[in-house]
């Protein structure tokens, strides 16, 4: 008998238990990856949030504003921007996708988006030392949260640079890899970050980390001098996003004061003063999550209160105030481990190794310390920023726990892994049951029903074009959160919603305040021409039509 023939059963076992052990991760990460797929699934039809219409006029008009960032603020000429130069090739790039897509398909990019985070991070924890960690990334979904996750908001291109950040940290983690791959994830790093920059300002709170995780991949490459690539970032996108995002309004103080009272300002405010408010916005960051009877700007339907909605209810709250409490542990134990490393003589320590050490704790700290600026920067509490905030910390608890191997840890992770498992699921069950039939029925909340059909926009403008005899080429069009989309490559296009805040904050009449932007056309619903105090001059089944002057 040939030994080729022979097969050595404890061989065999072996081989059979390493490979179920290299596909336990991916299987984990299948697993959750299914269940936030459900989450997110339920909201499919959930009504277009009025500032998924804003970032689109706000961030994705470049191509047909000829580079020239007007904003959502028309009466302040002295706020309009020229793309920064090392901003240009992502601004193009978002407002190409944004002419393309259609609202609705932008929210399946939102929605590959979250559930690539998902895959991510559970894959890379299920092959550390707690592998059950990586499933308290779904405390992302409980409640309401899935609802304001799928937005095409700013928190988008936050949410893309937060990936782009987990996949390079997952390569870090591999003992070979080949240079084109590190180029790849090097510059998905900078196309992320230039993005998210380009978005909002506070696309800078993971600067930091994206700077951490570029300076690793250059000091793998090229030893300490590849410290710094860590600098490149910072010097690139700081000054840029400094100047884009500080709005300005000489010509309407009251403006001015508007953008202010968005943000938290503890000018005015004592010891006393500043912990009520924290108070308050603690109180608003829990209540975001829950089933309430009124949503903010009616945003989804209202749940009346009832017994069951009530002890759901309380079990949300706990998860949120579990969750939130991780931020302040995860911050405190990444610092003790930080100062950990220095414990023996620095010069016994090779500078690269004592740069890789600790690498998920700094990363989980470098996640959580934005989570605290922007709960204080945002001085409104608003809901999809709160929904936001919790999915950064279970992104980061996942990361810092999954590093204790301990039998208090393990037993740790494994029961808040069943406590928020059994809320996320019975969250997907209310949810199913309250808002899918609702939602389906056209439910249109603040701005419009999903159900629209966004090609009717193109369509009904091309005739109302003709009959209000308009030469769209010219621009400064007035439009509604629906009629943007068949005039979104014309030139400078004045949303109405903004329009009209802006004569309300100044005290001026809207009808006036289009006048003074100079509008040669308005093309909108037609109960909008009430709030311009105009009698429109064509109408397209629920569309009408105005020309200036």
């Amino acid at each position: 008998m040939n030994e080729r023939d022979v097969t050595d059963p404890a061989a065999a076992t072996s081989g059979q238990a390493d490979e179920t052990k290299s596909s336990a991760p991916l299987y984990r990460a299948l697993g959750a990856t299914g269940v936030a797929f459900a989450c997110l699934g339920v909201w499919a039809l959930s009504p277009i949030y009025p500032d998924e219409i804003a970032y689109r006029q706000q961030s994705g008009r470049v191509v047909p504003d000829h580079g020239v960032v007007y904003g959502l603020y028309e009466m302040c000429p002295s706020n309009v921007k020229a793309v920064p130069v090392v901003l240009e090739p992502v601004a193009w790039l978002l407002s190409q996708t944004m002419r393309m897509l259609s609202p609705l398909e932008m929210r399946i990019l939102s929605f590959a988006a979250v559930l690539a985070v998902v895959f991510t991070v559970v894959r890379q924890t299920a092959g550390n030392r707690n592998p059950g960690a990586g499933y308290l990334v779904l405390a992302s979904f409980v409640g309401v949260a899935g609802a304001s996750l799928i937005f095409v908001r700013y928190e988008f291109a936050l949410e893309l640079q937060l990936l782009s950040c987990l996949v390079a940290a997952g390569r870090l983690t591999r003992r070979r890899t080949g240079i084109p791959g590190d180029l790849g994830v090097a510059l998905g790093l900078i196309l992320a970050a230039a993005l998210s920059v380009w978005s909002h300002i506070q696309g800078l709170l993971f600067l930091p980390l994206t700077s951490y995780l570029l300076a690793r991949l250059a000091v793998r490459r090229f030893g300490s001098i590849g410290l710094l690539a860590g600098i490149v970032p910072l010097a690139l996108f700081v000054p840029p996003a400094l100047t884009l995002h500080h709005p300005v309004c000489t010509e309407h103080p009251e403006i001015e004061a508007f953008w202010q009272s968005l943000a938290f300002d503890d000018s005015n405010f004592g010891a006393r003063q500043l912990a009520l408010l924290l108070f308050h916005s603690a109180r608003s960051y829990v209540g975001s999550f829950v089933y309430a009877p009124l949503f903010p700007i009616r945003f989804l339907p209202g749940v009346a209160s009832n017994a069951p909605i009530t002890a759901m209810n309380m079990l949300i709250s706990l998860v949120i105030i579990f969750m939130a409490g991780l931020v302040l542990c995860i911050l405190a134990v990444s610092l003790f481990r930080w100062c950990k490393s220095f414990r023996l003589p620095l010069r016994n320590i090779a500078p690269t190794k004592l740069f890789e050490e600790n690498q998920p704790f700094v990363i989980a700290a470098l996640i959580a310390l934005p989570v605290l600026i922007l709960f204080a920067y945002d001085a409104q509490n608003a809901f999809y920023r709160n929904s936001y905030l919790n999915h950064l910390i279970s992104v980061a608890a996942c990361l810092i726990l999954a590093s204790f191997s301990g039998p208090v840890a393990l037993r740790f992770t494994k029961g808040a892994s069943a406590i928020i498992g059994i809320v996320v699921g019975a969250s997907l069950v209310f949810n199913a049951v309250l808002f899918v039939p609702r939602l389906a029925n056209g439910y249109e909340g603040p701005s419009l029903s999903v159900l629209r059909r966004w090609s009717q926009a193109s369509h009904d403008t091309e005739k109302l074009a003709r009959l209000c005899k308009m030469d769209l080429r010219r621009g400064r069009i007035i439009v509604d959160d629906f009629t943007q989309a068949g005039v979104y490559s014309r030139k400078m296009t004045i949303p109405i919603t903004y329009l009209h805040l802006q004569a309300n904050l100044i005290g001026m009449s809207t009808h006036d305040a289009a006048i003074s932007v100079k509008a040669n056309y308005a093309i909108l619903h037609c109960p909008y021409f009430d709030v311009l105090d105009i009698r429109p001059q064509a109408r397209i089944g629920e569309v009408c039509c105005y020309t200036f002057g």
